[in-house]
């Protein structure tokens, strides 16, 4: 994990042009740093946007990328999200079958293809208006929180074609032995929170909610 966190690191260094980045990581492993980056150690349970917050409070740029450490990010992808300059921007990644047919930005509320949440900006501007991302979502749903908070606001997201970051995949869940409350939980959540029917035709969720109504 340290070498895939320094190696997104790097490729954002390496990629982002004459523009000046700050990266800060939030790091669960006491001890553990990275290059170039300040390294912000915290124990305890994780939580996305919680962690996100943390990370986003300790800067003070124009605007926020949220990211996973699963990335690598693609020559030009900063030049271009500057250039489009919204306040809710996705990335683009290559090998993504929900973003196949895109061939410029798009606007719209599509999780997964106008915005993923392993790869997101946000002006620092919105994000203080919106209070900071929803912690009530640790992860399962945190992006569709945003994308609800910034609706909110009058704000949709954004897709830039241009700024091209592939997301290696995620290995989240594949570590954690309380899958249904990373997911099924948070969706139940975000529908009763959002006025959503998130996955209300699924099998799998159906029998959680049945198991813990």
């Amino acid at each position: 994990y340290k070498l895939m966190t320094q190696q997104a690191i790097d490729t954002a260094f390496a990629t982002c042009g004459n523009n000046p980045i700050n990266v800060i990581v939030i790091e669960q492993q006491p001890g553990v740093s990275y290059h170039k980056t300040k390294t912000i150690n915290l124990s305890g349970e994780f939580n996305y946007n919680k962690f996100a917050n943390i990370g986003a409070s300790h800067g003070n740029s124009k605007y926020i990328m949220i990211s996973n450490n699963d990335v690598i990010f693609k020559q030009g992808w900063l030049d271009a999200l500057l250039t489009n300059g919204s306040d809710l921007m996705g990335t683009r990644c290559p090998n993504d079958i929900r973003q196949r047919d895109l061939r410029a930005d798009e606007i719209g509320d599509k999780i997964g293809r106008n915005m993923s949440g392993w790869c997101f900006v946000i002006s620092r501007e919105l994000w203080l208006k919106i209070g900071g991302l929803d912690e009530d979502f640790g992860f399962y749903c945190a992006d569709n929180a945003t994308v609800e908070q910034c609706r909110e606001h009058g704000v949709l997201p954004i897709v830039v074609y241009n700024s091209v970051v592939q997301h290696l995949g995620s290995q989240t869940l594949k570590t954690v032995r309380n899958q249904d409350d990373l997911t099924w939980k948070y969706v139940d959540l975000f529908n009763k929170k959002y006025g959503k029917n998130l996955f209300e035709d699924n099998k799998q969720f159906q029998l959680w909610k049945q198991k813990h109504s």
